[in-house]
């Protein structure tokens, strides 16, 4: 039997192929960078390593031990510190196997240098690059670095108070090198060319393993214009499944380089995904302990309908007027836990009248976390946080804070706080 293929069909099947690949766009991600405007990250130095590490046959009285922040296969890198008359000797778990016998040479890293550099590399796939680095002194303006560092190098008395937040019990002095400050290179950054025009555009590696193609990492794009990718504007923060606005179109991701070497993207007639939070025309204060990510609320906020752990209904309506801290926390999180008591602190310093807290919780077990509330006295609405409310809010990490300023639309996100970061707000 001879089938037969109209001539009108095969155009329409090539008419059909080209504009599906007309529509696509392919960017090139060939620069692995920092946010143009990073968190500052602190980690401590300290004289027991946090794992039970197998040590090399040196001297190490004086050895300290840090980490820093990676989830290719565990979820940190250990560092044991050996201080030099000239310089600090690295040794560092490159392998990630909780062995410092069996990696490379320690790395040297003078004390009047500020910035130390190393790759961590996974054991099971070659291409799956991880850069970390090292600071003494944190990357700031000069106006700014006081904030973190006095004049001899001790840490300041905000981040060594975060410090105990971040570590729970933790006799901590902040005392100069038994920390360092950390960066990430972690930034997959290329640029989108839409009709002509160049747009910055970036794939962050917000789990710090290598890979780009993960739930948490995220897709920066600078919408306004100003050739900075950073995480502090939450219009230029995308997941990687969401649908993005650009110039006045709708754009989705179609195909990704799980290296973050390129990515595809392809306009759509979805609607674009929804957030509570915004962009703002706030100004910034010129303060480090301000810093966070600014933006305006989506009004919508305030009709939502939540239920407290005490099957109370809460008008949100009656919280507008005055600062509002939402907490996004677990019980299964040691740095959320720490955060209680400074957040009790921020109750009993500032009135009901001039700032209150609604806890999300995210809980692992309810009634552990129950038995905390009520142990700890948290006197505050807590709420179980739903998978929408947690997206809505782009919250990936723990303990978040967002608080909302007392016109009810500008809001500021930040990590951890404590009573010197809301006192600067609240005068």
């Amino acid at each position: 039997m001879k089938t037969s293929i109209s001539l009108s069909a095969v155009f329409l099947c090539l008419f059909t192929l080209s504009s599906i690949n007309a529509q696509k766009i392919h960017v090139k991600l060939d620069t692995l960078t920092t946010l143009d405007i990073s968190d500052i990250h602190t980690e401590w130095i300290k004289s027991k390593p946090n794992v039970k590490l197998k040590l090399p046959n040196i001297d190490t009285v004086k050895a300290g031990f840090s980490s820093v922040f990676y989830t290719g296969e565990d979820h940190q890198i250990d560092i044991m510190v050996v201080p030099k008359e000239k310089y600090e000797e690295l040794y560092i778990d490159i392998n990630n196997d909780e062995d410092l016998t069996n990696d490379d040479s320690p790395f040297v890293f003078p004390y009047d240098e500020n910035r130390f550099e190393f790759d961590i590399i996974s054991n099971s796939d070659k291409n799956q690059k991880t850069r970390l680095v090292l600071l003494r002194k944190p990357i700031v303006p000069e106006s700014q670095l006081g904030t973190f560092v006095d004049k001899d190098g001790n840490l300041s008395e905000y981040w060594t108070q975060l410090a105990r937040v971040m570590e729970g019990d933790f006799d901590y002095s902040g005392k100069k090198g038994t920390f360092y400050f950390d960066e990430r290179v972690t930034l997959s950054r290329g640029f989108l060319n839409i009709n002509g025009e160049k747009i910055s555009i970036g794939l962050f590696d917000f789990t710090n393993n290598g890979l780009f193609n993960n739930e948490e990492d995220v897709l920066l794009i600078d919408t306004n214009k100003d050739g900075k990718l950073t995480y502090n504007d939450e219009s230029e923060i995308f997941f990687l499944n969401d649908v993005f606005p650009i110039n006045n179109n709708n754009y989705k991701i179609q195909q990704i380089d799980k290296y973050g070497k390129w990515i595809d993207i392809v306009k759509t007639d979805e609607q674009a995904t929804f957030y509570f939070l915004k962009k703002s025309q706030i100004e910034k204060a010129n303060n480090a302990l301000q810093s966070g990510t600014y933006g305006e609320l989506d009004q919508s906020f305030w009709n939502l309908n939540l239920i407290t752990l005490k099957n109370k209904k809460l008008k949100l309506n009656n919280f507008k007027g005055k600062f509002l801290i939402l907490n996004f926390w677990g019980e299964w999180c040691k740095p959320c836990v720490a955060e209680i008591p400074y957040l009790i602190e921020i109750t009993n310093e500032f009135s009901k009248d001039k700032l209150e807290i609604i806890s999300f919780l995210k809980t692992n077990r309810l009634e552990k976390a129950k038995r905390m509330i009520k142990e700890k006295m948290i006197n505050w609405p807590q709420i179980l946080l739903l998978e929408n409310i947690e997206t809505q809010f782009k919250i990936n990490g723990y303990p978040t804070n967002i608080m909302i300023f007392p016109d009810g639309k500008q809001y500021m996100k930040t990590t951890q706080i404590n009573k010197i970061f809301v006192a600067n707000f609240i005068k």
